[in-house]
């Protein structure tokens, strides 16, 4: 199963100055698909060409993750205003559809809250902001002694067994994990730029103890009130953000819809992206005032 469709071609633009690896396929509405913590555009591979078909599909490396420049700083604001921000170098101005997986949630939530006028509808994918509850090895990164003193200088330092072990936390079925995605977690680890940006997000969002409360509020309520159509997605067995998350999800976005995949990791989209589109592409395909 390759990471990427064949024959699909990756593009670079600078935003503000900063070179954003990005990719970009399809002719139709814009729909922005934005990953994780220590992540790349790569995760949306297997639903990149299908939603293509009836969208212009937009999906970016987050500002210094994967393959894209960094910032100066690495808090949700600043993130979600990378998003418009590339957006708008694309000439791109709305209204757009908006889906993320996990940090990218809590990004796309953001994004929605800076200018709800540009967003037409919201899908969020085991997304960040629900919980508390935070995989060990992303708490650690948000001590910043242990996160910038230890557990950065390791990651620096990736190796094999370490890749393999990332890509293997991420899915219940581990026959995902191949050869290439561990090679490509690999590389991920070895951007230097990536992992001061994890380190810094985690810093700002949250603590050993896990997501922090005060940012998660404020995400929230800010959130909530907007009108804008939104679908809550979650694997049952994910290790990153527990599906434990899910109720307080439908207890804080009362009017979203939900669905559960099952025996499915951190990103369904990957893991089963037929069940994942299945759920997904009639929600899109609504009309933005139904």
């Amino acid at each position: 199963m390759p990471v990427l469709p064949p024959g699909l071609s990756l593009k670079r633009i600078s935003v503000k100055g900063r070179s954003t690896r990005y990719a970009d396929l399809g002719d139709g509405a814009p729909l922005v698909l934005l990953h994780g913590i220590v992540r790349s555009l790569e995760d949306w591979g297997q639903v990149i060409e299908p939603l293509s078909k009836q969208y212009r599909v937009l999906a970016p490396d987050l500002a210094g993750f994967g393959f894209s420049e960094g910032l100066p700083s690495y808090n949700l604001e600043a993130l979600a205003e990378h998003v418009w921000d590339f957006l708008d170098a694309l000439g791109v101005s709305g209204p757009v559809r908006l889906v993320g997986n996990s940090l990218g949630g809590a990004v796309t939530m953001k994004a929605a809250v800076q200018d709800p006028d540009r967003v037409e509808r919201v899908v969020l994918v085991n997304s960040a902001g629900f919980g508390k509850s935070v995989t060990v090895a992303i708490r650690a990164l948000a001590i910043p002694v242990i996160g910038g003193k230890v557990i950065k200088p390791l990651l620096l330092r990736p190796n094999m067994r370490m890749a393999r072990a990332v890509e293997s936390s991420l899915y219940r079925d581990q026959r995902i994990v191949t050869r290439e995605r561990v090679n490509l977690g690999y590389d991920l680890l070895g951007q230097e730029q990536a992992m001061r940006a994890s380190v810094e997000s985690g810093v700002a969002l949250g603590s050993f103890f896990g997501a922090a409360e005060g940012w998660r509020r404020e995400l929230l309520d800010g959130y909530r009130p907007l009108s804008h159509p939104t679908l809550v997605l979650w694997g049952s067995h994910d290790k990153i953000l527990p599906a434990s998350h899910l109720p307080n999800a439908r207890r804080e976005l009362p009017a979203a819809r939900f669905h559960l995949f099952q025996r499915v990791g951190h990103m369904p989209m990957t893991e089963v992206p037929e069940q994942f589109l299945a759920v997904v592409g009639p929600f899109l395909a609504e009309n933005a005032d139904a």
